[in-house]
């Protein structure tokens, strides 16, 4: 997993890293993951 540099908009999101790292066997619940911080506007 990387961090996020400050003063960047720029998000580099790689479903393999993040599904090796959270350990999911769908990309369901990351996606919904992702969903929700958008709804929150968190990430835009």
């Amino acid at each position: 997993m990387h961090k996020m540099k400050p003063k960047s908009d720029k998000l580099e999101f790689f479903i393999d890293e993040c599904m090796e790292y959270t350990h999911y066997k769908s990309i369901k619940p990351i996606y919904a993951a992702i969903a929700s911080l958008i709804e929150a506007k968190i990430i835009v």
